[in-house]
């Protein structure tokens, strides 16, 4: 279970993942690296952007150790 903190977080980071999305006028929206991991995140950032009807892509690199 997330805390209160962690939620507040994600909904500052998706209020400016869909804004600047909106002020660019992209229809096109890619998450990467780390932040895609944050599984919590892609739901919600799914959620929002298909009401808002953005195309959303994630890439989750693993990191490999030598």
């Amino acid at each position: 279970m997330e805390n209160s903190y962690t939620c507040s977080l994600l909904v500052f980071h998706l209020l400016k993942i869909i804004n600047a999305a909106k002020q660019k006028a992209c229809r096109h929206i890619a998450i990467v690296g780390v932040v895609a991991a944050n599984r919590r995140l892609r739901e919600k950032v799914s959620l929002d952007a298909s009401k808002e009807k953005f195309d959303v892509v994630y890439s989750i690199f693993k990191t490999i150790r030598r």
